[in-house]
């Protein structure tokens, strides 16, 4: 029986995990191509191998198999990308936490612990009846509720204090979760209480906190209406959007990605059916939050609350968007049918898809609410007005759609459009927004010829191990020059000649050399056998096998000749020096090598 983690590569195709992800289109020979998510790129770059189960970016020099695909396009680490990939091919994954076991896990696992008990006391406890009446005013149904594990923090002390102190939980882990906190009389108590708990969770869809909806009748109010966890060593608020975990799937598949206000109003999108929507929870978007979108989608449909706090926040986190580059567009709700998502949807849910439908540009939303302000006959309102839109259209990057909004302006204000272009960021420049070295893609060095050519022998190679039988004598791995891809072919040679585990005989040598270097940590190799094997699946889809053997040669015949001329021009270096030293013996002997060289190039 084989282990989970070879198991879960048995059942799951890359292809089809790949395909759930991004838009793919064939290759040839088994393989695909799509537009890399890890980088910006209008041309396809990112290679899959259905045959050896790998792929390789060749635009940011990323790849590698099932797992680091998850593990890059979710964030995860090794162990989470075990546990959903297992859970995904029906492979039972060992979660019983191990010996050592960290601390953000025991976070994670005590949030666990208390979603479950708010659920209980939510469905199943007197104590629940407030949060389940308050449910059925919002028309929020079972299924739903259920989906994004909604609970019920009672209304008492210390009641999920105790609970989690009976299952071993400590003070000090209790406190560091922010579940619990300290009395005035220096007593453990919940920190939420009497509330409709609504669980927050990480890209990787585990609870990391909670928001806690106050569960009071009107004057009766003792604190915040939304109260949200501390932030602890799992719950950053700046990393977190609500509900990402659950848009992910549908933020790749239509290609947009909704952002509201209110963590109900994401509920109440899904009840419409749209799943394709975070919240921002009140504030302005950042940085971090942007970057885990950018991974699904480049478009943002904003929706937010038109006073003037919920539109600045709103504001401030699009022009940080425009700035990373984002299309940005506005779902403007008319004041008739709701003030936010999740009042339209109580009126009308079909009235939500509309409005999803038809988002409006950010500039025609800026416009067109600024232009309710001014007054035709001052000059002083129309250039408040004309100086806002120009401190916004700076964001704008393409001059065609730039030129666009000017023009409405310039008509609107009476003004040349010319004169309003020479003022456009005059007052405010755009930052510029420094992503950090984690996350900015890595640009791979580019190749040389050379190189090239070794990457492509070696990729062919692992297509076709006859081959080896042909180059023994053509090819030497002391003919490579570059280190890297000189040692990649002579294990490729060892990997063939020496039979050293007799077990894995008819094992391929590329999945032989994987493993191997896998297990080693050695991550230059397996970048260079991926690339190769990738690479030489693009370039011969449609050669014939001589013509495979045609190419090879010809490679072969451009990487010697290459190296006879460094020899040359290496020897021709050293004459030079032999004679300024007057060593006579030295330059007769270097003189035969150089000569030799010649007539076997020309003879």
């Amino acid at each position: 029986m084989p282990e989970p983690k070879e198991e879960i590569r048995q059942r799951i195709d890359i292809a089809d995990l790949i395909s759930e992800y991004l838009t793919t289109k064939p290759a040839g020979s088994g393989s695909f191509k799509a537009l890399c998510p890890f980088h910006n790129e209008k041309s396809p770059s990112f290679y899959i191998s259905r045959d050896k189960q790998i792929w390789h970016c060749f635009g940011c020099d990323k790849g590698g198999d099932i797992f680091s695909f998850v593990m890059e396009m979710d964030g995860m680490d090794f162990p989470t990308a075990l546990q959903f990939l297992g859970k995904k091919a029906g492979v039972k994954v060992d979660s019983k936490p191990q010996k050592g076991q960290g601390e953000y896990d025991k976070l994670r696992e005590i949030h666990a612990l208390s979603t479950v008990f708010y659920q209980t006391v939510l469905h199943k406890h007197a104590l629940g009846e407030k949060s389940r009446e308050y449910l059925k005013t919002r028309g929020f149904e079972i299924d739903l509720v259920k989906k994004f594990e909604l609970g019920s923090a009672p209304d008492n002390w210390d009641t999920l204090t105790v609970y989690l102190k009976k299952k071993g939980i400590t003070d000090e882990l209790l406190l560091k979760a922010g579940l619990s906190k300290r009395s005035s009389s220096g007593n453990l108590i919940d920190r939420f209480r009497n509330r409709l708990l609504i669980p927050l969770r990480d890209p990787q869809g585990r609870v990391v906190g909670y928001t806690g909806r106050l569960l009071v009748e009107q004057g009766e109010k003792t604190g915040p209406k939304y109260l949200n966890s501390p932030e602890t060593p799992i719950y950053k608020k700046s990393d977190i959007l609500f509900g990402f975990a659950f848009a992910k799937r549908s933020m790749r598949q239509l290609d947009a990605a909704i952002v509201v206000e209110g963590n109900l109003d994401v509920v109440a999108s899904h009840k419409a059916g749209v799943a394709n929507v975070v919240a921002s929870c009140g504030t302005a978007l950042t940085e971090g939050q942007l970057l885990l979108i950018k991974k699904q989608t480049n478009k943002l449909l904003m929706c937010f609350d038109s006073d003037n706090a919920g539109f600045a926040a709103a504001q401030r986190g699009i022009q940080l968007a425009q700035k990373l580059g984002f299309d940005v567009d506005v779902i403007s709700i008319p004041e008739d049918i709701g003030k936010d998502p999740d009042d339209v949807v109580r009126n009308n849910p079909e009235e939500w898809k509309k409005l999803v439908a038809k988002p409006i540009p950010v500039m025609k939303y800026y416009i067109d609410r600024w232009s309710k302000e001014v007054d035709p006959t001052n000059p002083r309102s129309k250039r408040d007005f004309a100086k806002r839109v120009l401190d916004e259209v700076v964001y704008v990057k393409d001059m065609v759609e730039r030129q666009h909004w000017l023009q409405i302006v310039a008509d609107m204000t009476q003004t040349d459009v010319e004169l309003l272009k020479t003022s456009v960021g005059a007052t405010k420049k755009p930052d510029v927004v420094t992503i950090k070295p984690s996350e900015k893609p890595k640009k791979p060095t580019k190749l040389t010829r050379q190189q090239k050519s070794y990457r492509f022998i070696i990729g062919s190679i692992l297509q076709d191990e006859a081959l080896l039988v042909d180059l023994k004598d053509k090819l030497k791995p002391e003919d490579i020059k570059d280190p890297l891809w000189s040692e990649v072919y002579k294990s490729i040679q060892l990997s063939y000649t020496e039979d050293v585990d007799p077990n894995s005989t008819q094992t391929p040598i590329f999945q032989r050399l994987r493993s191997h270097w896998q297990n080693n940590e050695k991550v230059e190799y397996l970048k260079a056998l991926d690339a190769a094997l990738v690479h030489a699946e693009a370039m011969t889809t449609d050669m014939t096998a001589k013509d495979l053997r045609n190419e090879v040669d010809r490679h072969i015949a451009f990487i010697k000749t290459r190296a006879l001329k460094a020899r040359k021009l290496q020897l021709a270096a050293q004459i030079r020096q032999a004679e300024q030293a007057g060593q006579s013996d030295r330059v007769r002997e270097l003189l035969q090598e150089y000569n030799a060289f010649t007539i076997t190039s020309t003879g």
